[in-house]
């Protein structure tokens, strides 16, 4: 497993301040501190001071590594077209599909997962190139054996659309207008350097590559617009460079054009480009110096979305399912419309020479006569929110609205390929699913207006056995679960009435059940939800004020016993407004603020207690606890590239000790996690609609410190960074044990506090 980011600690760098109340508690966390350093021996809390690199920081070596082991859902992220084959990237994995094939045999491979979102494609001669956070040059001559050649990291910046030209391969950086990569040895690619042919607009700022088409005789025709749009004059300029072994791309020809073409495609030596929401496409004549325009083409029908070649065969996208062919340029011989079989928004494109392919979540294709075919099935399912079950993790899934299904995700081995199965797909059109919550053998599924329960069979296979009316007659924002306990579920509700409340529904487990249903009013609707985490008896939620200034609250409310349904505390600041709560187990709980994961200690309702704070270069989304190990999801901006999309990592945290918590592993996903679930040490990761399984290679247990570099982190690192100032060190794995045996008398009620410096909180002030 490639290794990715290099984290640095920074004990001397404190979190961002809190609000006033906490600075009594931190002194009585630190005094604590102190009487926990003269409790403990000099021995138990030595730890191994951090090697620091002497000249060039080496990789960061973690203590263990993450593998992926399966993958299921998504639909098509890129596709390209060679030799009569077409191949499609379903998130991290890579489609062979032969069209002449009989339609039960024309799916010849789908690879298992290359280890990230493949966001450009290209292909020829029997070999792939995919961008992601790498480039990757991919050996698909035999179909049962594809296998990854070549890869080059293409950090700090996503990578965008690739093109082949020549012996090199082009990424389209946005601003750095395009990375040049050898890869004459497949083997082993090589990086050139950004180059492009007008870095700065007329108005001083930076030019951006929209878009880029292979010509002939290794020439490449580019399309550049300003990166300020408000700013005039608002221009594009096409240009066309010619690429030439051992040598700079020399300029042959270039034309100014007026705003704002977003697409140019090449057929032969005519260039045709569009402009975004127009009916038009124009032509050039891409063998002039100047590029004289040849001619102008408006569309009767809807908006150009589209414009795709296959050989010598133009096809233009209208609307969201129309097609015309232009089987001649210089004559313009159209034909069409024709529609495709299905399209969404999330549709990705490429032609040969006899069809248009068209990826989505029910991919076809256009043949040369405007016939439309179904094409194979590639388990196209963009899927949503994960919750845990028997055998793997429910999901929903689909895209078009009203339309989503349920779906069961699971293996028989941990690490065997996942199997997605659609479930059930229930009433749903009047309905549609936002959020579910399940038990061993219920679904409980939170739609529109309505809560739908399934009743799972050994098998799987669900039955509706019940619909709620989820609020008594009042307008409200939707519904969305929160958790399914052995008696009660528990689902929230947003009036839509600015004097209206958060309400929070504790209703009976068994079908029909009403009668026991409460309310509880959590907070006015002005306010935002951040989220809300069970733990034992309690939910404990949290609300952002968006009064300036304030505070992001935390708050407990009894959901069982003879208080249930009334709060359990008084709401507590936590962290600065837009905070969200993430996870929780063993009276803990992980908060996000800014780009901060924080952790509080609840075991005292009433005197919450910030135990550790741990800092990413990016801004943790999501969380899960399973044991010692914590896993965090977390988003970072895209990047300035044509084509890039938003960046995320998986961090796995050992909270096992009572210091700082400890890296254990690290790998960058590709795209933000949209939802997270772990289970019995094992991570359901959701990016971008794919979701990805995600196991530790060997078991967790000591391991040596990791070397930190003297470098500065990349994007997405964490960096770790206590609480309190002059607090121990983290001590071996061992001695703690062995130290908290000795000092918990009595054993505290809930079993043991795993959680940094929650010993030292326990001490009387």
């Amino acid at each position: 497993m490639q290794q990715h980011s290099t984290p640095q600690t920074r004990r001397d760098r404190r979190p961002p301040a809190l609000t006033p109340h906490t600075a009594p508690r931190r002194a009585a966390t630190a005094r604590a501190v102190t009487l926990l350093t003269i409790l403990c021996t000099a021995a138990l809390l030595s730890t191994p001071t951090p090697r620091h690199a002497t000249a060039v920081a080496p990789a960061q070596t973690w203590p263990l590594e993450l593998e992926i082991t399966g993958e299921a859902g998504s639909v098509p992220s890129a596709v390209a077209a060679d030799a009569g084959r077409f191949y499609v990237a379903q998130h991290s994995r890579l489609a062979i599909i032969d069209p002449e094939a009989a339609p039960d045999r024309q799916l010849l491979a789908l690879s298992e997962p290359l280890g990230e979102r493949i966001d450009g494609l290209a292909a020829r001669d029997g070999l792939v190139v995919t961008t992601g956070s790498s480039l990757r040059i991919i050996d698909v001559r035999d179909p049962s054996d594809i296998h990854v050649l070549g890869r080059l990291p293409l950090r700090p910046l996503h990578g965008g659309r690739v093109l082949l030209v020549g012996d090199e391969a082009w990424v389209l950086r946005g601003i750095n207008g395009v990375l040049r990569i050898d890869i004459a040895d497949p083997t082993a690619p090589r990086e050139l350097g950004h180059w492009s042919p007008h870095p700065i607009a007329p108005n001083g700022a930076p030019n951006v590559v929209v878009d880029a088409a292979v010509m002939a005789d290794e020439r490449v025709a580019l399309l550049q617009r300003t990166s300020n749009p408000v700013s005039p004059p608002r221009e594009n300029e096409l240009t066309v460079v010619q690429l030439r072994a051992g040598a700079e791309p020399e300029i042959v020809a270039e034309r100014t054009l007026a705003c704002c073409e977003s697409e140019v495609v090449a057929v032969g030596d005519w260039l045709v480009t569009r402009r975004n929401s127009s009916n038009d496409v124009l032509v050039f004549d891409g063998t002039a110096a100047q590029l004289p325009q040849a001619r102008r083409w408006s569309s009767p029908g809807s908006s150009i979305t589209d414009l795709v070649i296959g050989g010598e065969t133009l096809w233009i996208g209208e609307g969201r399912s129309d097609w015309r062919q232009v089987s001649d340029i210089p004559a313009w011989r159209v034909r069409g419309p024709y529609q495709t079989v299905y399209r969404d928004l999330r549709q990705v494109v490429a032609a040969d020479a006899e069809r248009l392919f068209v990826g989505a979540e029910v991919s076809g294709w256009l043949g040369a006569d405007g016939a439309a075919a179904a094409g194979p099935s590639l388990e196209s399912a963009y899927l949503y929110e994960l919750e845990p079950g028997p055998r793997g993790v429910w999901a929903i899934g689909g895209h078009t609205r009203g339309l989503r299904s349920i779906y069961e995700l699971h293996s028989e081995e941990t690490r065997s390929p996942l199997q997605l199965r659609k479930t059930a797909v229930g009433n749903m059109k009047g309905n549609p699913p936002h959020t579910i919550a399940a038990e061993a053998s219920r679904i409980h599924v939170a739609g529109e207006w309505e809560i739908e329960d399934f009743h799972v069979d050994a098998s799987g296979r669900l039955t509706q056995t019940a619909r709620h009316e989820a609020a008594d007659g009042f307008n409200f924002l939707g519904i969305h679960m929160v958790a399914a306990l052995p008696e009660t579920v528990l689902y929230r509700v947003q009036q839509s009435s600015r004097s209206g409340h958060h309400v929070l529904f504790l209703r009976g487990r068994e079908p029909g059940v009403e009668a026991e249903r409460l309310k509880i009013k959590m907070a006015p609707s002005t306010e935002t939800f951040g989220g809300a985490v069970v733990l034992g008896t309690r939910v404990w939620t949290l609300f952002n004020d968006p009064a300036v200034g304030a505070p992001a609250s935390l708050q407990a409310w009894d959901i069982e016993g003879p208080k249930r349904g009334t709060a359990a505390s008084a709401r507590h600041p936590v962290a600065p407004t837009g905070a969200s709560l993430l996870a929780g187990a063993k009276d803990a709980l992980w908060i996000a603020s800014g780009n901060w994961v924080r952790n509080w200690n609840v075991r005292d309702p009433d005197r919450p207690v910030e135990m550790a704070a741990y800092e990413l270069q990016g801004i943790p989304r999501l969380a899960g606890v399973s044991g010692d190990q914590v896993w965090v999801g977390y988003g970072t901006l895209p990047a300035a590239s044509a084509g890039a999309s938003a960046g995320g990592g998986l961090l796995v945290l050992d909270i096992g000790g009572v210091g700082d918590p400890r890296e254990l592993a690290h790998i960058d996903l590709g795209g933000p996690p949209v939802d997270l679930v772990v289970q019995d040490g094992v991570a359901w990761v959701n990016v971008l609609g794919a979701v990805q399984r995600y196991a530790l290679a060997s078991p967790p247990g000591p391991a040596a410190s990791p070397t930190v570099p003297t470098a500065a982190p990349a994007t997405g690192t964490p960096t770790r960074t206590p609480i309190a100032q002059g607090t121990p060190t983290v001590p071996p794995r061992a001695a703690t044990a062995t130290a908290l045996a000795e000092l918990r008398t009595p054993e505290p009620e809930r079993g043991a506090v795993y959680l940094p410096y929650a010993l030292a909180a326990k001490l009387p002030e």
